[in-house]
């Protein structure tokens, strides 16, 4: 009975650890949003994002007269990013691709109104 115990609980162990790697990665691709994101002249409605770590945004785009600035919620969710203007209602799904030192992020629009891709870059 004794060993019995042991070698269930050397599996729990191994599944608790196992399993703790897979939370990591979905919160690494979160934090790796948190900051300003400013556009590399992309024409698109987004000129500059800057997401919270609380999952708030601040969305600006830059008028012909004035920048107008958009309350917003954002989440990394099945692997998209997705920017919820709340003020609008418009809700924005991205697929994403960072670069290699992670200061560019390549996004593009998945939905009827596909535009993309376009490219920010983390101040």
């Amino acid at each position: 009975m004794k060993k019995h115990l042991e070698i269930v609980g050397i599996t729990l162990v191994l599944l608790v650890v196992s399993l703790s790697g897979c939370t990591e990665e979905s919160g690494g691709n979160i934090n790796k949003f948190v900051g300003t994101w400013t556009s590399l002249g992309n024409d698109f409605y987004i000129d500059i994002m800057v997401l919270y770590s609380d999952g708030l945004a601040k969305i600006t785009n830059h008028g012909s007269t004035q920048d107008y600035n958009h309350p917003a919620a954002w989440e990394v969710k099945d692997d998209k990013l997705v920017i919820n203007q709340t003020d609008s209602e418009l809700i924005y799904t991205f697929s994403y691709s960072f670069s290699n030192d992670e200061t560019l992020v390549l996004i593009q629009e998945i939905d009827d109104r596909t535009f993309g891709p376009y490219t920010y870059k983390k101040s």
